[in-house]
């Protein structure tokens, strides 16, 4: 395919996302959600300017595209994926997916009869947990998707992929320093920003491949003649060569200067699992260059930075590895078989993960350490098969090329920072917490398209042309219509979809504020709508049952009601709880303490005792996650049954525990 003239919509298409991704750098990774949501409207008015000009300003006779097989698989999973936000019919529902049918139904019950309305029939509903998490993965994969397109068929020459890489690793030094400067905050941190550190971590992971890529794609030639000296006069000869114009010695340093900044900011970090990753794939590249005539020494170089890595992480620290563990294989195989067909919908993982017990015991987080796994709960088998196939057959693609060019230093050297990115994303985070996140996408996304690009672009200047495979639609004036008419409208849905996503985040920050207030006026019938609202979108949510039960608990108006209604569906919400946050040792302390009154409220016809036995296997799960919180739950039982028994019957099989316990009576019978 022979080189196109770079029009002024081309030009200004590639600069606004040179901008973007010059902003994700500086950002840390770690911007508030509105400029995200801007950076993903105008990515999508890209793409409608880019047909546009094809369209109506150039007058071409036909369109012409990449051929990419890798971008029809992702299109056909993008399709697939935004199924499961559209509404089915509930007994189609129940078929896919009948765990989450059960669990939307089951909420739509409970909250139809707290304000006696009719039992709600199947009706329509989609096959996600939650809508608002899955739609906004969907528009970042979108996004991502057409962030590859437009590179693609926006860079027209070497110079363009040379300023882009340039433009990046600039924008990422003041990001990188600062990173050094706060040394000391990063050690003493504690684990609520060390999320955010791990992002950052693979962000400077991708941009130190970028720095070795482009340090080989800069390499020139020596043209100046050397003199007949003799001795020492031989060596400072070569060293005066290496500033000289004609030689690539200053653009070398300043490169090694990248090096050491993002290599020092990202050991800093501390994050082990990006650092053991990167220095897996340094080596892996290394290995590749070992079969590249003329670049050999460029492997023992990337060798040699991942052994430096590889001791970096053997000796960095990372307060999160400590603390979490890694959900367990069984778990989530678990998951896999329960949600295969249809999944639970992206970013639905965590809402649906703590009920089967997989979260940590103290503070209910979830650490996914297995990515892979975690996408095909999201996903479901079909569009993870999907999803894969595309990422190999890319990765395929770009490694013949790869090997198949042997002089081209721009080709050898960004081709393998593609390869490496891509093995980057699957060694350690493909649609993980990590790549995935913030801005770190984009850069995923970007430095493969420009891989491909350098790896398919040859010679120089005027001759310089691109030979990838196109496809080609001849234009007629009903034609031109027809895809323009259909371009404006995909561009307004998907700007309609990023502003209602927008909102929906506004409105769950609100619930956040509504959650908080609730420990203080639980009665309120404002904050009992506002969580009554967020449990029919996202039935999962664990922390709002249990919220939403201490609001029906304190309905007093009406006693009749109050014993025969509130209470009943009260303890209801608080067994939805306990069933999606299993492990939170707060809330089976909270709702075993509601136990102990509600027992002493019961007839001695069986439910009396009944109730003794609830709370106190509630308080034995308890006091096995938090077992220093024994004397405040003895001194609640005590308070409504003074009697050793029952006092006794709350302490799990722990000796020490027991034995204490089993003071503090004596010392409570005097």
């Amino acid at each position: 395919m022979q080189t196109e003239k770079l029009s002024a919509v081309d030009r200004l298409i590639c600069a606004t996302i040179t901008g973007i991704l010059v902003f994700s750098v500086l950002s840390g990774t770690a911007l508030p959600a509105l400029p995200f949501y801007a950076a993903e409207m105008v990515i999508f008015s890209l793409l409608l300017l880019w047909l546009t000009d094809r369209l109506i300003f150039l007058k071409k006779p036909e369109l012409k595209w990449v051929a990419l097989p890798p971008v029809v698989l992702l299109i056909i999973f993008l399709f697939f994926t935004g199924m499961q936000m559209v509404p089915l019919p509930g007994e189609l529902v129940r078929l896919i997916s009948p765990h989450i049918f059960a669990d939307k139904i089951q909420a739509a019950d409970l909250l139809a009869r707290a304000h006696d309305l009719p039992l709600p029939d199947k009706g329509w509903m989609t096959t996600t947990a939650y809508l608002y998490p899955a739609r906004s993965e969907w528009l970042k994969s979108a996004a991502c998707l057409v962030m590859f397109f437009l590179i693609i068929h926006t860079i027209k020459s070497a110079r363009q992929i040379k300023i882009l890489a340039m433009v990046m690793l600039l924008a990422a030094l003041p990001a990188a320093v600062g990173m050094v400067c706060q040394a000391d905050w990063i050690w003493k941190s504690a684990g609520r920003e060390l999320a955010g550190l791990n992002y950052f971590a693979d962000y400077m992971a991708i941009l130190l491949l970028l720095v070795l890529g482009y340090l080989i794609a800069a390499r020139k030639k020596s043209r100046r003649l050397m003199s007949g000296l003799q001795g020492r006069r031989v060596g400072i000869q070569k060293i005066i060569g290496l500033f000289s114009p004609e030689m690539a010695g200053p653009q070398r340093i300043f490169f090694f200067f990248c090096a050491g900044a993002i290599g020092t900011a990202l050991m800093f970090t501390g994050s082990r699992p990006g650092l053991l990753s990167l220095a897996l794939v340094l080596t892996l590249v290394g290995v590749l260059f070992f079969f590249k005539s003329g670049f050999r020494s460029y492997g023992w170089i990337a060798m040699l930075v991942g052994l430096a890595v590889l001791a970096a992480w053997s000796f960095g620290k990372n307060l999160s590895d400590e603390k979490k563990q890694s959900p367990g294989c069984n778990l989530l195989i678990s998951m896999i078989g329960d949600y295969a067909v249809a999944g639970i919908g992206p970013g639905n993982f965590k809402y649906i993960y703590p009920g089967y017990g997989g979260c940590d015991s103290k503070n209910n987080s979830c650490n996914i350490g297995r990515p892979f796994l975690k996408a095909v709960v999201e996903y479901g088998m079909g569009c993870s098969i999907l999803v894969l196939c595309a990422f190999g057959t890319l990765l395929y693609r770009l490694l013949r090329i790869w090997f198949r060019r042997k002089n081209d230093a721009l080709a050898t050297g960004i081709g393998a920072v593609a390869v490496g990115c891509m093995l980057l994303t699957g060694v350690y985070a493909f649609f993980g917490p990590g790549m995935w996140a913030g801005y770190n996408c984009f850069l995923v996304t970007a430095i493969p398209a420009l891989g491909y690009c350098a790896l398919f672009r040859q010679g120089y200047g005027f001759s310089e042309k691109f030979f990838w495979k196109t496809g080609s639609l001849k234009l007629t004036r009903w034609r031109r219509a027809l895809l323009l008419l259909s371009a404006v409208t995909g561009w307004m849905l998907m700007i309609n979809l990023v502003v209602s996503d927008h909102k929906e985040l506004q409105c769950k920050n609100e619930y956040r504020l509504k959650e908080r207030q609730v420990c203080n006026s639980e009665s309120d019938k404002n904050a009992m709508f506002d969580l009554e609202k967020t449990l029919r979108d996202n039935p999962g949510w664990g922390k709002n049952w249990y919220f939403l039960g201490k609001c029906y608990a304190l309905q007093k108006e009406d006693a009749y009601q109050y014993l025969n209604k509130w209470l009943p569906l009260a303890e209801q919400c608080f067994e939805q709880g306990l069933k999606r946050l299993p492990c939170d040792a707060g809330m089976l302390f909270d709702v075993a303490g509601y136990w102990v009154w509600r027992s002493g409220t019961l007839a001695d016809d069986g439910s009396h005792g009944k109730g003794i036995e609830k709370f106190q296997k509630l308080f034995k799960r308890s006091l096995a996650i938090t077992p220093e919180n024994w004397q405040a739950a003895a001194a609640v039982v005590w308070q409504y049954f003074p009697q050793d028994a029952v006092v006794m019957g709350i302490i799990p099989e722990d000796d020490a525990l027991q034995s204490r316990m089993l003071r503090w009576v004596t010392l409570k019978r005097g």
